[in-house]
């Protein structure tokens, strides 16, 4: 039954790509040899790998670049192998929060430094005064909320900056304003 469930959600694909083919289906319902397993699969569906980024953009002259940017790394983080879910959220002060669920930390990285997020990156570095990442594996299937993702960001690292504000230096992360009127959902593209 459990596994039967799994098939109608977006594991499916990740289930397809983990394991040798099902050894037959009866009624409705699946028999699979469990030694055709990949070893993580369980561990990889229970434990997402959770990724958090918190971007403040310092002057509003780099919005067109960061922008098209964005838009670029969003169009590769859809087709990205192991990516689950994500979302973002635009905050105050051009504050940039993402939030993206992950088969495994193997697959966030191999995202983070391929095609136009790598290109991205080094920029960052230029037009951000705040800039910080939290990763860590989440017990539970989905997105943890924004207030959730604000208490892991304050157990994370800040990114280098040329020109932090001291917000930066002391690592002060302010919660997002939540709900927001500017938030974003990405799924993966089939």
């Amino acid at each position: 039954m459990f596994l039967n469930s799994l098939t109608k959600t977006p594991y499916r694909r990740h289930l397809q790509e983990h394991f040798l083919p099902v050894t037959g289906i009866m009624k409705g319902s699946l028999t699979i040899k469990f030694s055709n397993f990949h070893p993580t699969l369980f561990q990889n569906i229970a434990m997402p790998f959770i990724s958090a980024t918190r971007l403040r953009i310092r002057s509003f002259r780099f919005m067109p670049a960061f922008i098209l940017h964005t838009f670029r790394s969003s169009r590769q983080l859809v087709k990205a192998p192991g990516f689950l879910n994500g979302k973002t959220l635009v905050d105050r002060k051009l504050v940039f929060w993402t939030l993206t669920s992950w088969a495994d930390e193997a697959s966030m990285r191999a995202y983070r430094n391929s095609g136009a997020h790598k290109a991205a990156m080094p920029k960052l570095q230029y037009w951000c005064d705040e800039a910080s990442v939290a990763h860590w594996q989440q017990e539970t299937a989905g997105l943890p909320t924004w207030p959730d993702t604000h208490q892991q960001m304050l157990k994370g690292r800040i990114s280098k900056v040329r020109h932090p504000s001291p917000d930066h230096l002391s690592m002060q992360i302010a919660a997002p304003r939540y709900p927001s009127k500017m938030e974003g959902s990405f799924k993966p593209q089939k």
